[in-house]
């Protein structure tokens, strides 16, 4: 089930999964000495919750459609180049205007393979069978070329103060592994 917390909501279900919540009311105990333990769960669940948006299963996160706010240029040998917004994490699949179907992004290590391949007439990408790389400065080249984005999915980290993820990352948040 897909969740969107605040960060005060995701800091509450850390402390409880940590122990650290709920507060025994027939006691008190008192440290001013100690560490802030909500600045050190939050700086963790950050980290971890961009390390899962960067890595982790696809079924876990919620995907957004960000071709509207995609630029597209022409690039080398045909193709298009999409410039995502900067709080695209993660780009998973793109279609361009009169393609036939979407193409899944291939990882920046398949760029120099992919780039040769569109070189060669007999195995050039054509709209039933387009191919889309990220580049190895985090653009993603697309061929065939087209002047439009039709269909761009992406992880998005929503800022500091959001969490959007299936529930069933809650363990990987919470100090388990996947």
């Amino acid at each position: 089930m897909k969740l969107v917390l605040t960060k005060e909501e995701m800091l509450k279900r850390r402390r409880i999964a940590g122990g650290f919540e709920p507060l025994r009311t027939d006691c008190t105990v008192e440290d001013t000495a100690g560490v802030d333990i909500n600045a050190v769960l939050e700086s963790e669940l950050r980290a971890k919750y961009l390390h899962l948006l960067d890595h982790g299963p696809v079924e876990m996160l919620a995907a957004d459609e960000v071709a509207a706010s995609t630029a597209v240029t022409d690039y080398v040998d045909g193709g298009s180049l999409l410039e995502v917004p900067p709080e695209c994490r993660r780009v998973l699949s793109v279609r361009l205007s009169g393609w036939l179907r979407e193409a899944p992004v291939l990882p920046d290590g398949e760029y120099a393979r992919v780039l040769a391949l569109q070189r060669n007439r007999f195995t050039a990408s054509g709209s039933a069978s387009p191919v889309a790389v990220c580049c190895p400065d985090g653009r993603i080249a697309a061929w065939p070329g087209a002047p439009h984005a039709q269909e761009v999915i992406a992880i998005v980290d929503p800022g500091p103060d959001t969490y959007i993820l299936d529930d069933a990352a809650l363990p990987y948040l919470f100090n388990y592994e996947l």
